[in-house]
């Protein structure tokens, strides 16, 4: 745990033992903040893991795990002490098959959400963004029938989370780690794809996606060397129209070259590499 005081980061105390790993966190006030990932039970099996901050310290709450498997949270978003979301996947051990998953927080309680059913092998939820009570954002991946990945994005309307749709992929492989809204007509949407080339592992170009009130559509983005790096970006913070970052790494596609984080700023206009 890392906290900012307004001059430099400190290390915070907090619960933690072996077999822990936090993926995500949000923020609304000095004395509300969320943290989540996954734990390792006893059983070698991952249960979902939320630990809350109220000003003091770091405690861990209880939360659900719906999936008879591995249940893992990636991603949180909040609005209010009463109104907060976390995402991730649950995966079927003796089926190998994995879904979305979906929690959320009212104030006294996490519950398990329904979200909608994608009939492939392998489906995961990493990111998800909040405007309001009535309008959430979730991102993430899902196979195909080739076992290619494909972008994946929930909306939530005040009532139920439903698939949306999204661009025809570009390639054999596209997946969104990030998701960032500042209204109902101004979402963006991060992660890795398309590919150049026809492997699994080949080179990639960042991926960004943005909504406009009405349809979801790839934004061009810069790469770094496209065409012989791989270029993914995993974060994504946004203030207004006009301003953006997204965050990210790339590395020349062969052994043992160094990995360079990757920093690209919307300006209101593009999406240019710092």
């Amino acid at each position: 745990f890392l906290h900012w005081n307004g001059t430099i980061w400190r290390r915070v105390t907090g619960p933690g033992e072996d077999g822990q790993a936090l993926t995500g966190v949000a923020v609304t006030s000095r004395a509300n903040a969320w943290a989540v990932g996954s734990y390792q039970a006893p059983s070698l099996s991952l249960r979902t893991l939320v630990l809350h901050w109220n000003g003091h310290a770091w405690k861990k709450v209880a939360s659900p795990d719906p999936v008879p498997g591995n249940d893992v949270l990636l991603g949180v978003a909040a609005i209010s002490a009463t109104d907060v979301w976390a995402v991730g996947y649950g995966l079927n051990t003796s089926t190998a098959l994995s879904r979305t998953l979906i929690l959320h927080w009212n104030g006294r309680a996490w519950t398990t959400i329904a979200s909608p059913a994608v009939a492939t092998l392998e489906t995961q939820l990493a990111g998800v963004a909040v405007v309001s009570r009535s309008n959430a954002w979730a991102v993430g991946q899902h196979d195909d029938s080739s076992d290619f990945a494909n972008p994946l994005i929930l909306h939530w309307n005040g009532r139920s989370w439903a698939r949306a749709t999204v661009p025809g992929p570009g390639s054999n492989l596209e997946e969104l780690f990030g998701v960032a809204a500042t209204s109902v007509t101004s979402a963006w949407a991060v992660g890795v794809g398309p590919c150049v080339g026809g492997g699994a592992d080949c080179p990639s170009h960042s991926l960004i996606m943005h909504w406009n009130g009405k349809t979801w559509a790839p934004v061009s983005s810069p790469s770094v060397a496209s065409r012989s790096d791989q270029n993914s970006l995993t974060g994504i913070a946004a203030t207004s129209g006009s301003n953006a970052w997204a965050v990210g790494s790339s590395y020349p596609a062969v052994e043992g070259a160094p990995v360079r984080a990757l920093f690209l700023r919307w300006n209101g206009s593009g999406w240019k590499v710092q």
